[in-house]
């Protein structure tokens, strides 16, 4: 779960720095640790409480980061669109919009 865990905070962090993350086995070891954690006797997964919670809020705040990704592509391939029907129509791309 701890390293898991902190694997997520690497790759916000990561994504702060807009490098690459390779977030392939994700899915799989929060599967894994969900099924585990179903047949763990309750005293053993009170145990595990603050990292469980942990690793929550670490998937949480990759969700995040996740989503602004995808909308700011969105965003870039919208501005792509446009510009290539404007080309299509007038014959010349006008200038990218300024961020």
């Amino acid at each position: 779960i701890t390293t898991l865990s902190r694997s997520i905070e690497t790759a916000c962090a990561a994504m702060d720095e807009n490098t690459e993350v390779n977030l392939s086995g994700l899915e799989t070891a929060v599967e894994e640790i969900c099924s585990e954690m179903a047949g763990l006797p309750p005293e053993e997964g009170e145990e595990l409480k603050d990292s469980l919670i942990l690793l929550t809020d670490n998937i949480d705040k990759l969700e995040a980061k996740l989503r602004a990704v995808q909308e700011e592509l969105s965003k870039d391939i919208s501005n792509v669109d446009t510009r290539q029907r404007a080309t299509n129509a007038y014959g010349t791309s006008p200038p990218p919009k300024n961020k």
